[in-house]
């Protein structure tokens, strides 16, 4: 290409320019033409098989209805015979007045399919002509289903006429049971009519085919009654017609009952396609005209403007080659004259250039000498700050190293660590374990993201205490606290230390004790109530002896009165309500010794739902009035005293009673697991205040009246099941009821 001159290469750009596009958008435009010509003939055959579908199926329910009609005369079958034929005549005869008469055979049949009336539109029956038609699909699909039975299409030997025999059923009002079948031979005729006017272009056609492709209605009889197959092609569009050659089909589906057959239009290739072509033709010729058009243009362009192009084009050749007095001529046209002049202007400035060039040449040999002195003085200054960047970013990497290590030490504690602003109380710092109890508290003030219902600075903070009265660091503060928030008992070590900005921060490191705690306390209520047992096994025994001393004393005043006569009853009624007292003051005494008493337990092997069935029974005449629902499952054995496990189920129950007065709910539940069985009792009743439910199972300690508990029932049995290495636990809310919660070890994991 860079071998052709420039002419040359002008005529090939604008032929090229000009003839490949007009080319293209051509066979654009005959592609487009084609395609949418081919796509409107289809349409235009698919509509018409539409059409002609339409008028079939209106064609078939019109005839359906006028059965239904006459299947409903009522009562048809209780008609004479005579009246039975009238009727059946009547519908053979009917005929609408945009067709000829509808039916070629109408029939009656009885529940037994005995036809009991018929008429014909060419035959007379007589009585002996009647039959039976039971066996019959005609007879069977509508009286047992009772729905519209449509045979498939069959044909005159003679005519080719087609027809389709149509069954209804004939239903009791009453019970809604087939009575009868009403049957009619229907002429199809009107439809072949209708489908050989139909008008398809010149030599267009349509036809019917059922689902076998077995052509049913056609214009040409004898296509119908030679059994003419034709398989339809997947989809409609070009193919093969009928006939065997080229033809454009559009087809429809028409189901009629279970059968399905398809409206097929059919038009020769050739015709369908004529449009197209012509199309096609009157493109091929614009596309020449445009293209002589253009090769007379382009021998304009080259005499006009190509030509002088070359002549400037070997002026400029000369300028290159040194001749720089060459100078362009005038060819007369004015825009290339114009083009000329200014052509030797910028050969005559080109001189002066290359004048001022060279001077300009020497000027910067002088200067690029300078530049490479000063260049050695930078490139040493730039070794120099590429040392002083590399020796910072090492510093900066293990500033970062180290700050990672740190955040990795301070997140593997297991101490809660934070850092607070002592003026402001803004978070400043918290390691991985703060936010898993608190969330992302950083930002945040301490006394808002750490605790809960303070409205400003805790009044426990502990700043005032780290610094001193010049407000310098006084080292660190160990003090323990049980968290507003979460409710756990913290070991908390406080110091004020200077943040990386210079102003005094807190830090405060916090360990976990709610464990310890709950062990001490556990360890300070089995030391009180082993004070409380040895206490109150010396009251009981004080109190027992003179109490066996009262009661025999009472019992000779008793036998010595009832010699007195009736002077003495109402000594002897005060008498008894002093041996009540006396009995009263004993069963406290007796409840004493059995909180005291830390018996060892016959263990064996229990079954936890039997002793709680047991209880239950022993209490059932204090649940008088209580609804009792049990929801007991099926337990693993524990090692457990029976008689003491039933003393612990009898005191909870006694005392879910008597906090429901006016009756209420009990609930027992058992579950298990691996290792615990878990009972479950919950009542209904007045609950527990909240101050006193840390109180419960100290001894001496009841929410009842007084008079009506000793308040050892609850210890008592805390004691029993501490003895079988289990736990009891107590959670209420005043006024809804209480909930008391024991688990004990399975027999083997304790």
């Amino acid at each position: 290409m860079a071998d052709l001159s420039l002419r040359t290469r002008l005529k090939t750009a604008f032929i090229g320019l000009a003839v490949v596009p007009l080319l293209l958008m051509g066979m654009i435009l005959i592609w487009l033409s084609h395609d949418v010509e081919m796509e409107q003939a289809l349409e235009l055959q698919d509509e018409i098989s539409r059409r002609v579908a339409a008028q079939i199926d209106a064609y078939l329910h019109l005839v359906e209805h006028e059965l239904n009609l006459a299947a409903r005369i009522n009562p048809i079958m209780d008609m004479a015979p005579a009246a039975q034929r009238e009727v059946v005549s009547r519908l053979r005869s009917f005929h609408n007045p945009d067709h000829e008469e509808l039916y070629e055979e109408a029939a009656l049949m009885d529940k037994k399919g005995r036809v009991v009336a018929l008429a014909s539109r060419v035959n007379v029956y007589g009585n002996a002509d009647m039959g039976n038609r039971s066996a019959t699909d005609e007879f069977k699909t509508p009286f047992t289903k009772l729905e519209t039975y449509y045979s498939p299409i069959r044909f005159d030997a003679k005519t080719g006429e087609p027809f389709l025999t149509i069954a209804v059923p004939i239903v009791a009002a009453r019970s809604g049971r087939a009575i009868g079948v009403l049957s009619a031979v229907v002429r199809l005729r009107d439809i072949r009519g209708f489908i050989s006017n139909l008008n398809i272009g010149k030599r267009g056609i349509a036809y019917v085919v059922d689902n076998n492709g077995v052509v049913v209605v056609h214009r040409n009889p004898s296509v119908v009654l030679k059994g003419t197959i034709f398989k339809l092609p997947s989809k409609p569009g070009a193919a093969i017609g009928l006939d065997g050659k080229k033809a454009v089909l559009g087809f429809t589906p028409l189901a009629v009952s279970g059968a399905v057959y398809h409206v097929v239009t059919e038009r020769p290739a050739q015709e369908a396609t004529a449009l197209p072509m012509r199309i096609v033709i009157v493109t091929i010729l614009v596309i020449i005209v445009s293209l002589a058009g253009v090769v007379s243009l382009a021998m304009l362009v080259n005499r006009k403007v190509l030509r002088p192009l070359e002549l400037l084009a070997d002026t400029a050749q000369s300028i290159e080659n040194g001749d720089l007095e060459r100078k362009a001529g005038h060819t007369g046209d004015y825009e290339l004259d114009t083009l000329a002049d200014a052509f030797n202007g910028m050969a005559r400035r080109l001189i002066s250039n290359i004048t001022a060039l060279q001077y300009h040449i020497r000027e910067r040999d002088a200067a690029n000498a300078a530049l490479k002195k000063k260049t050695v003085a930078l490139e040493t200054i730039n070794v120099r700050l590429e040392k002083e960047f590399v020796d910072k970013l090492a510093a900066q990497r293990a500033l970062t190293d180290s700050h990672e290590r740190l955040l990795a030490v301070l997140n593997s504690l297991d101490a809660a660590v934070y850092v607070a602003d002592m003026k402001t109380h803004e978070i400043l710092f918290a390691n991985a374990l703060v936010e898993s109890l608190f969330g992302d508290v950083v930002g945040r003030t301490c006394w808002q993201a750490l605790q809960s219902g303070q409205t400003g600075p805790c009044p426990f903070c502990t700043n005032d205490k780290l610094i001193d009265a010049h407000g310098q660091p006084t080292g660190a503060y160990k003090w323990e606290f049980r968290n507003t928030a979460n409710g756990l008992w913290y070991a908390i070590h406080d110091r004020a230390i200077r943040w990386i900005d210079g102003r005094l921060v807190k830090l405060a490191i916090s360990y976990d004790i709610t464990e310890r705690k709950n062990l001490e306390a556990e360890k300070l209520r089995s030391d009180k109530l082993a004070a409380m047992g040895t206490l109150a096994a010396g009251i009981a025994h004080e109190i027992n002896n003179p109490l066996t001393n009262a009661s025999l004393a009472i019992e000779l005043l008793k036998d010595k009165l009832n010699c007195c006569g009736e002077k003495a009853g109402e000594i002897l009624q005060k008498i008894m309500e002093v041996e009540l007292s006396i009995d009263h003051a004993a069963a406290i005494a007796k409840e004493l010794l059995h909180f005291s008493r830390q018996k060892e337990l016959q263990l064996t092997e229990t079954d936890v739902n039997k002793v709680i069935g047991a209880a239950i029974g022993f209490m059932r005449y204090k649940l008088d009035g209580v609804t009792l629902t049990k929801e007991l499952a099926r337990l693993p054995a524990v090692n457990a005293d029976p008689g003491r496990l039933q003393q612990v189920f009898i005191n909870i129950l006694s005392n879910a009673a008597d906090a429901m007065p006016n009756g209420g709910n009990i609930k027992i539940t058992t579950t298990s697991s691996e290792s615990h069985v878990t009972i479950i009792i919950t009542d209904t009743g007045i609950g527990v205040a909240p101050g006193d439910t840390m109180r419960v199972f100290e001894p001496f300690f009841s929410t009842k009246e007084i008079g009506r508990g000793t308040g050892l029932g609850l210890s008592i049995s805390y004691g029993i099941i501490i003895q079988h290495n289990g736990t009891i636990d107590l959670s209420s809310e005043q006024g809804k009821g209480t909930t008391i919660t024991i688990k004990l070890p399975v027999r083997g994991k304790a």
